[in-house]
C-alpha cells in the first residue's frame, strides 16, 4: 500500500519479473573490466548449465499454469503458449545458452498476457463479495 496523505492509499500492485544471470553478469562486464584493470583480460561466458536453470525454473511452472488456467486463453493462444513451452523444452536440452536464454525470454514474453489475466482472475476472486472499505 502506498500512502500519499493520511486520507489517500493507493493499492500499488507490483509484478516480479524474471531476472536472467547470464544478462546481469553481461551488464555487469564492463564495470568488472574497469575493477579488474587493463592488465587482465576478462571473459564473461554463460554455461549451458546456467541457461537450463532458468530454462527448468520457468518451464514447469507455466505449464502448471496452462492447466489451471489455460480456459482464459482462446485455441489458438493456448496453442502457442503450449509450442513455446514445448520449444523451450526442446532448446533447454542443448549445449547452446545463448539459445536457451533467446527461447526462456520468448516464453516469458508470449505468456505475459496470460499471467496478467491470472493475475486479474485472482484479484477479482479475493475482492469477490467485499466492500471497498474492506480493503
Amino acid at each position: 500500500v502506498l500512502t500519499i496523505s493520511d486520507d489517500i492509499r493507493v493499492l500499488q500492485v507490483l509484478q516480479p519479473v524474471p531476472l536472467l544471470l547470464p544478462e546481469v553478469i553481461e551488464g555487469c562486464r564492463a564495470m568488472l573490466a574497469r575493477l579488474v584493470g587493463e592488465h587482465v583480460e576478462l571473459v564473461v561466458a554463460c554455461a549451458a548449465d546456467t541457461a537450463r536453470v532458468e530454462a527448468d525454473r520457468t518451464v514447469p511452472p507455466t505449464r502448471s499454469a496452462l492447466a489451471a488456467d489455460g480456459d482464459l486463453l482462446t485455441q489458438a493462444e493456448r496453442e502457442a503458449v503450449q509450442a513455446l513451452l514445448e520449444r523451450t523444452a526442446e532448446i533447454a536440452r542443448s549445449d547452446d545458452p545463448h539459445a536457451i536464454d533467446a527461447a526462456v525470454k520468448a516464453l516469458g514474453a508470449g505468456t505475459e498476457a496470460f499471467a496478467g489475466a491470472r493475475m486479474n482472475r485472482s484479484i477479482r476472486a479475493a475482492l469477490a463479495g467485499r466492500n471497498v472499505e474492506e480493503v
